[in-house]
């Protein structure tokens, strides 16, 4: 008797902890998945754009489904390697908007590239977002001005 509580006890044990390594095999895929697709500030911009909605009440599944939203600031830094273009708003929060090529950009009203935007650090600029929560801010349109 002692011997089949004593199997038992140590199977469910084994089973309680493949469960656990499986779960956090998960985790990390996830996020090593999440994290090969933006970079660290990107990651931080995100995290804290979720924190002040969290903040604000605001569900991030009903910010989603508001589709496009607009953003107003200056451009602080552009890595074109990474296809990201940080800007900060007016109270200093930076945000990172990930750029595909879909992205519409334009400089003084003529049509650009990522690379033209390299030259127009502190300018003001307007971004056109969607906010597709695992994957950052993905810019729709970034049109700089004067």
């Amino acid at each position: 008797m002692k011997k089949t509580v004593l199997m038992l006890t140590i199977l469910s044990l084994l089973v309680m902890w493949g469960g656990v390594a499986v779960f956090a095999r998960q985790a990390a895929q996830s996020e090593s998945s999440s994290g090969s697709q933006t970079t660290p500030a990107t990651h931080h911009a995100m995290r804290a754009a979720h924190h002040h909605a969290r903040a604000a009440g605001e569900n991030l599944t009903a910010k989603y489904a508001k589709g496009v939203q607009e953003f107003s600031g200056s451009i602080s830094m552009v890595d074109a390697s990474q296809k990201v273009v940080v800007a900060t708003n007016s109270d200093g929060t930076p945000f990172d908007f990930a750029v595909t090529h879909g992205t519409r950009i334009e400089v003084n009203g003529k049509r650009a590239n990522l690379d033209a935007l390299s030259d127009q650090t502190s300018k003001q600029v307007s971004v056109k977002y969607r906010d597709a929560l695992n994957h950052g801010l993905l810019a729709e349109s970034i049109q700089v001005s004067e």
